[in-house]
């Protein structure tokens, strides 16, 4: 790809996956830590801001960055890569005259929206949990256990690592929910007793749906996280029958194609249950780039992808052709050990990111998956002394080239233990 192309990001650890690409990478970042001196190295062209904005879009329309853009974009428009799109990035997009490698908002919104994408895929016959939409105050608590069960399942249309979803034991805990959002439109749905499936996947321009195999999440609240959200994935397809696996994908085929009626273009992925009897639901949509690409981009490049679904992404915005992109299985684990949900905290004390051993005891310096030797090391991403870390934040990231849950699909106890103590080196306030 011979367009540059620049990624605006709080989180430089994000970028790994990227850097791994034959692109002309320019990164714009909140603040210096190993990994941007490693992309330095590798000679990617840094501008760090030194600032506590943790806002891509804040970050966008500094003119420092204003600067860095235009001195080395020449004479082309640059070319903005995003995580997560919003607004507020469209209009600097807009009035700057960027070309944004991302989809607009709106599009983001029509298809991420939990509200809205349960509507979509009821009309379009794709399975999901049995639930209603409506607003609170409109329902009552028994109409809605009655209809459902108990416990069910409460989520708003935005919400991000499982912050706007509630599973409801009891009517005190509906009439909190609904004494504070009163009249908001909600999904409820079932609760279903099954584990959590992810994939990536990605439209390209010519309209095709690239489709990678499914991961096990990690979910429930280990280590004090919300009991909704997930602190890791596994990709490892031996949990997942085969007819499984091929439902996932007949699911994401027909997501993908309605996606791209409707000019949406490159990464998203699914959420799905799978129930103890076996049955594939479809959960959610993340209508973007997901919290797993760089791994998940180290973990194909590692195995000897010259195509990955990350190329395909940014190359189905420039309209670039790309070479056949070949679907792999392959094992890698990533843990994820979050902060208070209530609260913002600061890093008093941490320990250097790098490779570890199983003992604890630092090996060398890294930035990912990537940098491991041997089969037991495994790679973590401590935050920086210093570090402000939003509510319900990623603290610390372990990344491992091997399996973490057993077939009951919890962390065998060695990662448990291993994550403590990780969690134990890092002192927040």
């Amino acid at each position: 790809m011979s367009s540059p192309i620049f990624f605006v990001t709080p989180d430089a650890s994000r970028t790994v996956g990227l850097a791994l690409l034959p692109i002309g990478l320019f990164l714009v970042t909140e603040r210096k830590d190993y990994t941007v001196a490693w992309l330095q190295s590798q000679g990617i062209k840094t501008l760090v801001l030194s600032s506590n904005y943790n806002n891509t879009g804040k970050m966008l329309e500094d003119g420092r960055t204003v600067k860095f853009l235009s001195d080395n974009s020449k004479t082309q428009a640059p070319n903005i890569l995003i995580f997560k799109p919003s607004d507020k990035i469209d209009l600097i997009v807009k009035r700057n005259g960027y070309k944004l490698i991302a989809n607009q908002c709106f599009l983001n919104k029509k298809f991420e929206d939990k509200v809205n994408f349960y509507q979509l895929c009821l009309s379009s016959r794709i399975p999901v949990p049995r639930g209603m939409i409506a607003k609170f105050g409109d329902v009552t608590f028994s109409k809605v256990a009655d209809t459902l069960g108990i416990p069910f399942v409460v989520q708003f249309g935005r919400g991000w690592a499982g912050s706007t979803t509630f599973f409801i034991y009891d009517e005190n805990k509906y009439l909190e929910l609904q004494k504070k959002f009163f009249g908001t439109v909600i999904k409820f749905s079932q609760k279903i007793d099954g584990i959590t499936v992810l994939n990536n996947a990605c439209v390209t321009w010519e309209g095709k749906v690239l489709i990678s195999e499914p991961a096990v999440q990690i979910a429930g609240s280990l280590f004090g996280g919300l009991e909704s959200s997930t602190f890791g994935r596994q990709w490892s397809g031996k949990f997942i029958s085969n007819g499984q696996k091929t439902k996932i994908r007949g699911i994401t085929q027909i997501v993908g194609s309605i996606m791209a009626k409707e000019g949406y273009l490159g990464w998203f992925g699914l959420d799905f249950v799978i129930s103890q009897k076996g049955e594939v639901l479809l959960s959610e949509n993340n209508a973007r780039l997901t919290a797993s690409f760089s791994f998940y981009t180290q973990l194909e490049v590692l195995a000897g992808s010259d195509s990955t679904l990350l190329s395909h992404h940014i190359a189905s915005f420039l309209r670039e052709k790309m070479p056949g992109w070949q679907n792999q299985e392959f094992v890698g684990s990533q843990v994820s050990l979050r902060g208070d949900p209530q609260k913002v905290s600061y890093v008093k004390k941490s320990l250097p990111q790098g490779v570890y051993d199983e003992n604890l005891r630092f090996c060398r310096y890294g930035v990912g998956v990537r940098d491991l030797k041997k089969a037991s090391e495994v790679y973590i991403g401590f935050p920086q002394p210093g570090e402000r870390l939003p509510k319900n934040s990623e603290i610390v990231s372990l990344e491992m080239n091997r399996e973490v849950i057993n077939r009951k699909y919890k962390l065998y106890p060695e990662i448990r233990q291993l994550s403590r103590s990780v969690l134990s080196k890092v002192n927040c306030e």
